[in-house]
């Protein structure tokens, strides 16, 4: 990580009091346009505050990165096995051809502020380190980037950091692409 002025980041489990703050930074990387060049840095599809706040009760890793009191990031992910709780066309997808035991990360999300910062690693390493640890251990994890529209940034944030693409997704009804991607866990 860069260093920073005003110390370390904090990594710790999202709480529901956490929630506004993420709803807010999430929403402003939110995808404005249809081609994802109104981002550079990278986009997301945010989800509503009730969502977050679900995913905060019941997500199995959801982290919040804090430096000196004010958010930053969030990864959001749980294991496979709560993919039929939480839903979505893509996440049925990547459990109907990727079974077993892995990890599936859903958002992950750094203030366009802290670009190159490291937290987006850190983040990651966090939420890594717990899936190597549970119970049965989490080998890999699998996540989604928009190819139509292109969220590049994404892809090679993911690409530096030990990702691979290992398939590409058009979703029904025409409404985008996508390319999952996977990294082993064992890699550091």
């Amino acid at each position: 990580m860069i260093e920073l002025e005003g110390g370390d980041p904090d990594i710790r489990r999202a709480r529901v009091d956490d929630v506004g703050a993420v709803a807010r930074l999430a929403q402003s990387v939110a995808i404005a346009g249809a081609d994802g060049r109104d981002h550079p840095k990278g986009f997301l599809i945010p989800y509503s505050e009730q969502e977050y706040e679900d995913y905060a009760r019941r997500a199995d890793f959801f982290e919040v990165l804090r430096l000196q009191g004010t958010l930053r990031g969030f990864v959001l992910a749980h294991s496979a096995a709560m993919s039929a709780a939480f839903g979505g066309e893509v996440y049925e997808h990547i459990g109907a051809t990727h079974p077993g035991a892995h990890l599936v990360v859903r958002q992950i999300c750094v203030d366009p502020a802290c670009a190159g910062s490291g937290f987006g690693r850190a983040l990651y390493e966090a939420v890594f380190e717990r899936a190597r640890r549970a119970q049965p251990p989490l080998g890999s994890a699998l996540c989604f980037i928009w190819e139509q529209p292109a969220n590049e940034a994404s892809a090679h944030f993911h690409a530096a950091t030990g990702w691979r693409r290992v398939e590409g997704y058009s979703l029904r009804e025409g409404s985008g692409r996508v390319g999952i991607w996977q990294r082993d866990l064992a890699l550091r």
